[in-house]
């Protein structure tokens, strides 16, 4: 799945379980707290690993990348100083800044989407044990054992979409980094030909 379509499955995770929270909101019959109870355990199944997927790759990768973009803005960046010389052009040392920071707030935003994301992932985990502990109700459980039962859900329920909304937070903030770097170096890209020309 791409970042669009990960962002548009934890947007449609939290709508479901925000239609479920509505439930156990307004239902107190015992048999019907059951069933949506049961139907939040088996939902919970697949929650942390529906949005498994890290923007920008694995923790060490996103790292590496990073040191990677930040050494070459640093390269970047002593260029510029070296184009400051005689018959250094104005322009051309501007679209070295831009790439360098460009290139700095993507690597930034990629060490903040993979931390945002590895909260919002265990937000998930924990709320997931904490459906598959979810105690069951009789039919002939008494009020306030059901709205225990209840508010317990809804509990889940809440945690669960905080992850999804952390991941879904985590995903557009690299969507959006990376649209920014390519507009940028398309820029920068006409503007060298545009020099050459």
């Amino acid at each position: 799945m791409n970042l669009l379509e990960l962002i548009d499955l934890c947007e449609s995770r939290i709508d479901g379980l925000s239609r479920r929270r509505q439930g156990f909101e307004h239902l107190d019959v015992p048999e019907y707290v059951e069933i949506l109870t049961e139907d939040l355990r088996t939902a919970s199944s697949d929650w942390d690993a529906a949005v498994g997927h890290l923007p920008g790759g694995s923790p060490a990768e996103v790292r590496g990348r990073a040191r990677a973009v930040r050494d070459a803005a640093t390269g970047l960046r002593t260029m510029r100083t070296a184009l400051r010389g005689p018959g250094a052009t104005t322009s051309g040392t501007r679209g070295l800044d831009a790439m360098a920071d460009t290139f700095d707030d993507y690597a930034t935003a990629l060490e903040s989407g993979q931390t945002r994301h590895i909260s919002g992932v265990a937000r998930l985990r924990v709320a997931r044990h904490g459906a598959t502990r979810l105690a069951s109700v009789g039919g002939t459980a008494p009020p306030e054992e059901v709205d225990a039962v209840s508010r317990a859900a809804i509990g889940v329920v809440d945690a669960a979409c905080a992850g999804y909304a952390a991941c879904r937070d985590a995903y557009q903030a690299v969507l959006d980094a990376e649209e920014t770097l390519r507009r940028t170096l398309a820029r920068l890209s006409d503007a060298q030909v545009g020099e050459v020309a």
